[in-house]
């Protein structure tokens, strides 16, 4: 299974989503894989110095490439899109409605309940790092799941 992390700039959240998924399916040996894009990426950037931070603190290397903005084929060749927000849900419903049936936010696909993972963007370390934990405790919920 291919899946797609979204956010807003793709330099936090969905990139820790997308290297704590692909570490957990290293580990496990598991043939699922993931990647993300942004839904706003003005300036392609790498991953934000904190959000690498965090999941270095939990022994994830973040890859070293820049922000994507999602397109089309990005939609096309997931199986699974799952955002961060209910507003990006809803946004990608407007936009992609071909691909409605399968995007979820992470929280609703990993625990039921469809809550937000709030943006640390420019707030202290403390914030990226209590973000990479939701995140991670959202990825191995969804690994079990799928």
């Amino acid at each position: 299974m291919k899946v797609l992390f979204v956010c807003t700039g793709n330099t936090c959240r969905s990139p820790m989503a997308e290297a704590i998924f692909n570490n957990l399916c290293l580990e496990n040996k598991s043939e699922h894989s993931a990647f993300s894009r942004g839904i706003n990426v003005i300036i392609p950037q790498a991953i934000s110095e904190k959000s690498r931070i965090s999941l270095s603190n939990k022994n994830i290397v973040a890859d070293k490439k820049l922000s994507k903005q999602l397109v089309f084929e990005d939609m096309k060749n997931a199986d699974l899109i799952l955002t961060m927000t209910a507003s990006h849900k809803m946004t990608l419903k407007s936009v992609f409605p071909e691909f409605k049936s399968k995007i979820y936010t992470l929280n609703e696909k990993a625990f039921g309940k469809d809550s937000d993972i709030a943006d640390p963007f420019g707030l202290p370390q403390e914030s990226y790092d209590k973000c990479c934990d939701e995140i991670a405790d959202a990825v191995g919920e969804l690994l079990c799941s799928i």
